[in-house]
């Protein structure tokens, strides 16, 4: 298991450097404070790390200050990791006393094994539909508290030509994510073995929410846990069947594309999502920053629970940039999504947007 000197390097190169990303950071964009910078935040780690400085109650809670949205990376000459740096910080703010009260609050819902504090067994056997099919990992953030993704991936789905069915081993399970990211280190390995031997017997798991895959993929590594099953995007599958829906009108919507941090950056998927959008929707546009410099909604990192106005801020200029109000902005990811929801912008998922399509009549243009 990784610690804090590990990261030495990377904290290093962020406090040495002049400040060149500065502007990447759409954390200290919305609050404007020279300590939520890349070079804020990984310095006062630095200066941890190399005993010039103790987390007290205002640096623990600075720590928090990012989405590991990795926007920083992609301006960084060095392609330095921020984000992960920060997690390792945020375990040893942790483990003295100084992470915010909201990391506590956190801790003790999980005690019914996710962050929300709901029966996700209940909610996926009122959802479920299917016995037989590939096994369906939601996520709990769909699951949880917005069960509408859920219904409209598997009918997404459906009408791609795969069954999918919620897998019944893990339809009670969070993958870990928000503990990996609150520094709760210990209850993340603990969370990561238990979804692990709980897959133990399947051979792949089709996962809807890129968060999860990116646990599955970068942070179960970190606490030397590895996933025996295969696991596969949905936004994958459905890109590489798109010949299934072909001849049908697409719906007369104009829509923006957000390109959702842990997808794009985080495991490199810009192209399939747009696939699918093109042929779905009469009109998409892009961001002006797309792709590796696409915006961030502010739904990551915990920064809704640590740092609920600012992500609020952040979902807010992410839809300024976007384009008019008018225009729906479709994310694929089911946090991004509930945050620019929370800021009053016109948001969905790229799952309904599919769904819809997929129902509609050939001139149907309704999207609710």
């Amino acid at each position: 298991m990784s610690t804090l000197s590990d990261r030495r390097r990377e904290l290093a190169t962020c406090a040495y450097c002049p400040k060149m990303c500065r502007f990447s950071c759409p954390v200290s964009s919305a609050t404007g404070k020279e300590t939520h910078t890349p070079w804020g935040k990984m310095s006062a780690a630095f200066q941890h790390l190399m005993g010039a400085r103790n987390f007290d109650e205002s640096g623990g809670a600075a720590l928090y200050a990012c989405t590991d949205c990795k926007r920083c990376r992609t301006h960084c000459r060095h392609q330095n990791e921020v984000g992960p740096s920060l997690f390792e910080a945020r375990a040893q703010a942790v483990e003295e006393g100084e992470a915010p009260r909201a990391i506590d609050a956190l801790r003790e819902r999980f005690a019914s094994g996710n962050p929300f504090g709901v029966d996700l067994a209940a909610r996926a056997k009122e959802i479920s539909r299917e016995a037989d099919g590939r096994a369906y990992f939601p996520g709990c953030t769909a699951l949880a508290r917005e069960p509408g993704m859920v219904h409209a991936a598997l009918d997404a789905a459906g009408g791609f030509g795969l069954r999918l069915a919620l897998a019944p081993a893990l339809a009670d399970r969070c993958c870990g994510y928000p503990l990996w990211a609150a520094g709760l280190k210990a209850e993340f390995a603990a969370q990561a073995q238990a979804f692990a031997r709980a897959a133990e017997g399947m051979r792949e798991v089709v996962v809807g929410d890129p968060g999860c895959a990116y646990a599955f993929e970068k942070a179960y590594p970190e606490v030397g846990v590895a996933l025996r099953p295969k696991v596969v995007l949905l936004v994958d599958l459905l890109a590489d069947r798109l010949e299934y829906a072909f001849g049908r009108a697409p719906l007369r919507l104009s829509v923006s594309y957000h390109d959702a941090c842990l997808l794009g950056r985080g495991l490199g998927r810009y192209e399939g999502p747009r696939r699918l959008l093109r042929a779905a929707v009469g009109e998409f546009l892009e961001a002006p920053e797309n792709r590796a410099d696409g915006g961030c909604s502010g739904g990551g990192g915990l920064l809704s629970l640590t740092m609920p106005d600012a992500a609020q801020a952040v979902a807010r200029s992410q839809a300024a940039e976007q384009g008019s109000p008018e225009r729906r902005i479709v994310t694929a990811c089911p946090s991004a999504c509930r945050n620019f929801r929370r800021a009053g912008v016109d948001a969905t998922d790229l799952f309904t947007v599919l769904s819809r399509w997929i129902a509609a009549r050939e001139h149907d243009d309704e999207l609710a």
